[in-house]
């Protein structure tokens, strides 16, 4: 499946999210998302996920029958609501990485978190973190296939055994990609 990821920009855009997002939260007990404050962080969206320290990133396929179809997301924002890392404001966050039913096993997950990890780098931060439910078992194994290691430096959420990520972004090797 060919698809485009690219920023979101429109209202349009938006509520793609918006469904993409409820799509993932589908299979998340709604007592997890209350803690989240899901519902809240819908209405306000793109709120902390907005330039220029977030970021809202929409996969459409780009396929004729399909052409525009929203098929995946993944969020970026700042890091700064719990313990902190030696330099807080160089740290981020990976939110919502979801990828919809039909265009699972195409290797789109992975093209998402690439570009998210694209996305962090050129927003200069050092360091992304995530946290994934300890029954998202697969979850897990695919951030850890990403660089991802497990960390005790971010409290342990609002799920008793959330399991915390986090991976160093290379920012040197990115400024010379982009310097070639």
């Amino acid at each position: 499946m060919k698809e485009t990821i690219g920023a979101v920009q429109t209202e349009d855009d938006l509520s793609d999210v918006r469904q993409l997002f409820r799509e993932y939260t589908s299979t998340i007990p709604p007592e997890i998302l209350a803690l989240q404050d899901f519902e809240a962080e819908l209405l306000g969206l793109p709120g902390a996920y907005a330039p220029p320290g977030g970021a809202l990133l929409l996969a459409r396929s780009a396929e004729a029958e399909d052409d525009s179809c929203a098929i995946g997301c993944v969020a970026l924002r700042p890091f700064k609501h719990r313990r902190t890392y030696e330099s807080e404001d160089r740290v981020c966050e990976m939110k919502r990485l979801y990828v919809a039913p039909k265009a699972r096993r195409t290797g789109l997950g992975k093209r998402l978190a690439e570009a998210v990890f694209e996305r962090a780098k050129e927003q200069g931060y050092d360091k992304i973190v995530l946290d994934t439910l300890p029954t998202m078992e697969r979850a897990r194994q695919l951030y850890l296939s990403y660089g991802f290691v497990e960390t005790r430096l971010m409290d342990d959420g609002p799920v008793p055994g959330t399991i915390n990520l986090e991976k160093d972004l290379d920012r040197a090797a990115h400024k010379l990609n982009t310097n070639s």
